[in-house]
């Protein structure tokens, strides 16, 4: 029997029959030597569904998939299969149209599972997009924030759905639900990693259409940052809060809360990361100690700042109605009152003054240091007292 076996896949091998070959290893591995039929062909819609390198490789012959009725004591059933180039599928189904189905959702899985394939649902897509492209762009800080954004409105709606199921209405279920719960600001963030989501996909030839098209949405009408008053500095000032420098250093040199962390010494000034500069060039603010900060920052050379949430929920209990982002407004306002050069005062916040302008401003240590000795106020006895009082 061995021998028949052994002759019947040299046979095969020799003939280049595929049916042939199956024939004798079914025979090897001890499965029933039901005989497969002729290679199938399969119909345009079959094909249709089938990743495209493997599409064109059923249709003109280079591999081929065989079918063949099994016979059991109780029932019948179908097998398709292709065991050629390294492909190895096999489908079973009561009828042979229902193998044939299981077949070629078998081919389509393949693609999903190759290296590298773009994956096709929601959440998992966008895992790849940000990962892939979106983190290359934008700070560790807001790639986090936006994966929150995605995990927290996002993903439970949409999350598990295939992106070609999406529909406009399931994105205005999202951004309606927002809007009811007054988080309008989270609604503008939420609206628009959604359209980034949906372009990349559009980009990655997985959509045709974004689902936001139709869909409406009233953009959040923004309030601007306020400054704090010299009583609310006073009462700053006089926290006993372990914060208490840390949010001084943000308030006497305006830097912006994802700067924080960038922040170094080098003798009377301070560098930080400029972090709104679209080109990817990094750039650096320099802000020399004015005369408001240095009896803060004394001899201090390193700092150690924690998350920004932290410093902003300590900050809260001292200034309920304040974010640290208003730190910022307040020196940009100290700033305007003390009667620094705007080219100044924009260099030390961060702010472009025009591409032109920028091309061909540079502007000096001393020339900043001169302008940063005019941030020098003193609040009067009365505010100081209330600050105290009320820290």
């Amino acid at each position: 029997m061995r021998e028949e076996v052994v002759a019947m896949l040299l046979r095969a091998i020799l003939s280049q029959d595929e049916a042939e070959k199956q024939k004798a290893l079914a025979a090897i591995t001890g499965e029933d030597e039901t005989e497969w039929e002729k290679f199938l062909t399969f119909s345009k819609e079959e094909l249709s569904r089938m990743p495209t390198t493997l599409r064109r490789r059923f249709r003109i012959g280079t591999l081929r998939a065989y079918a063949r009725k099994k016979v059991h004591p109780n029932t019948v059933t179908y097998e398709v299969r292709c065991r050629m180039d390294g492909v190895n599928i096999s489908a079973s189904g009561v009828t042979l149209e229902e193998a044939r189905r299981h077949f070629v959702e078998k081919v389509k899985a393949m693609e999903d599972r190759a290296e590298g394939a773009v994956p096709k649902k929601f959440e998992e897509f966008t895992i790849y997009y940000f990962e892939k492209f979106r983190k290359r762009k934008v700070t560790p800080e807001t790639y986090q924030h936006d994966v929150s954004r995605c995990k927290l409105h996002i993903f439970p709606t949409l999350g598990k759905k295939d992106l070609r199921a999406v529909t406009p209405s399931d994105c205005q279920g999202i951004l309606d639900g927002l809007k009811d719960k007054g988080m309008g600001k989270t609604g503008d963030e939420v609206y628009s990693l959604m359209n980034q989501i949906f372009k990349g996909a559009i980009a990655h030839g997985l959509i045709a259409r974004n689902p936001l098209a139709v869909c409406y949405h009233e953009p959040h009408v923004r309030s601007h940052g306020k400054a704090l008053t010299k009583a609310q500095e006073a009462i700053l000032a006089a926290s006993s809060s372990s914060y208490r420098v840390l949010w001084l250093i943000a308030l006497y040199t305006g830097m912006r809360p994802n700067e924080y962390t960038t922040l170094r010494r080098e003798g009377d000034m301070l560098i930080c990361k400029n972090s709104k500069r679209k080109h990817k060039r990094e750039e650096f603010k320099r802000i020399p100690i004015n005369p408001m900060l240095a009896p803060v920052i004394g001899e201090m050379q390193t700092f150690n700042w924690p998350k920004s949430v932290t410093l902003y929920r300590n900050l809260r209990k001292v200034l309920p109605d304040f974010t640290l982002y208003d730190l910022r407004t307040t020196f940009y306002t100290r700033c305007q009152e003390c009667g620094v050069a705007p080219a100044a005062r924009d260099e030390m916040v961060g702010h472009s003054a025009g591409k032109l302008a920028d091309t061909y401003t540079d502007l000096s240590d001393d020339f900043l240091r001169k302008e940063a000795a005019k941030i020098d106020y003193s609040l009067d006895a009365g505010e100081r007292a209330e600050g105290e009082v009320k820290a």
